[in-house]
């Protein structure tokens, strides 16, 4: 199987981050292709950028076809999932997003469920999209830290308080499981493992895309 891994914004070390992340939930066999937009913004932290984002998916997954690679499935790697919709329109493969597939394994546990992602902007954008993708009374609402996704992805460690405050705050909503929204929360958990915190009911996005991908 030959996943394309498609990130909308510009930076080239998030996208091997999430295909590292990624390969360890495939199958051994699996072979993953990295674009990443080089005219993108480095995060997508507003919502000009996600609408940006959705315009420069669907031009990365167009010139890859047009290059004639060959692939079986597609990733978007960023977690809102800007354009997948007409992403659906260009490639006869299927596209998996980590926002909507997260949201599948969540609403599958069938326990209250929130998102936790970095960036004041995401909060009206993840409901809206969660909404629109048929959400049940489980979805519980999103709980943002300060910040982008980028400062988490350059100092995973410093981003740590903010993380459990966000996790605490979630929690004390009703939510039982937590999804860590953002390719930079792509293994994660093994992180606060290591720093000897629980992550009970923390779901990682990347993992579920690759349920969804796996499928």
């Amino acid at each position: 199987m030959r996943i394309l891994v498609i990130n909308p914004n510009s930076t080239a070390a998030m996208t091997t981050h999430v295909a590292k992340q990624l390969k360890i939930h495939l199958e051994p066999q699996a072979h993953i292709l990295q674009r990443t937009a080089t005219n993108g913004p480095p995060v997508i932290a507003t919502q000009q950028a996600f609408d940006e984002a959705a315009q420069l998916a669907s031009a990365v997954l167009k010139k890859t076809q047009h290059e004639g690679e060959l692939f079986d499935k597609v990733l978007l790697a960023c977690f809102g999932d800007p354009g997948i919709e007409a992403m659906g329109l260009i490639t006869k493969q299927p596209v998996v997003g980590l926002a909507r597939a997260s949201m599948e394994v969540a609403e599958h546990m069938n326990k209250p469920y929130s998102v936790v992602t970095a960036g004041t902007a995401w909060e009206a954008i993840l409901v809206q999209c969660f909404k629109q993708w048929g959400a049940s009374g489980l979805f519980r609402g999103v709980q943002v830290m300060g910040g982008t996704g980028l400062d988490v992805f350059n100092n995973p460690l410093a981003a740590l308080p903010a993380v459990q405050r966000a996790i605490t705050t979630a929690r004390l909503a009703g939510a039982e499981n937590i999804i860590l929204g953002g390719a930079v929360f792509a293994g994660y958990k093994s992180l606060m493992q290591d720093s000897s915190i629980d992550t009970h009911g923390l779901l990682d996005c990347v993992e579920c895309a690759a349920e969804a991908l796996m499928r």
